[in-house]
């Protein structure tokens, strides 16, 4: 008997995955009328928003300066470093040794920015990629 209600369930959620599929389809196929075939909407969006911004200038998350402005506002007064590296959606600060908490509360901040804050030997690395 628990077979057939798993089946069901399994059934319902099938169905109800389909449905949001469609929608975020529709979503892109509206927003953006010139993509006729829908492969793989989420990854499509992305293309077309970058192609938007590079079009009409406007700053990616990943250029330089976003990734810097994101730093400075979330990562201390403290955290003063001695060098930058950048490489697309790459921030590379040197010389900074953020303690626990404020490495924790850095990355709070910076996560619904679509930023991961790591650290390693030499500093902290803010990568661009991260779930809002």
């Amino acid at each position: 008997m628990q077979i057939v209600g798993l089946n069901v369930a399994a059934w319902q959620t099938r169905g109800e995955l389909a449905a949001r599929r469609t929608q975020i389809d529709a979503a892109l196929t509206q927003s953006f009328p010139q993509v006729k075939v829908v492969v793989d909407a989420p990854v499509q969006m992305a293309r077309e928003l970058a192609s938007l911004r590079r079009d009409t200038g406007a700053a990616s998350p990943r250029d330089l300066g976003p990734m810097l402005g994101a730093w400075a506002q979330h990562a201390g007064a403290d955290a003063v470093p001695t060098a930058f590296e950048y490489a697309p959606g790459e921030l590379r600060v040197r010389g900074v040794q953020l303690s626990a908490s404020a490495l924790e509360q850095a990355r709070r901040q910076l996560r619904p920015l679509g930023y991961r804050l790591d650290t390693d030997a030499q500093g902290a690395v803010l990568r661009e990629g991260a779930a809002p």
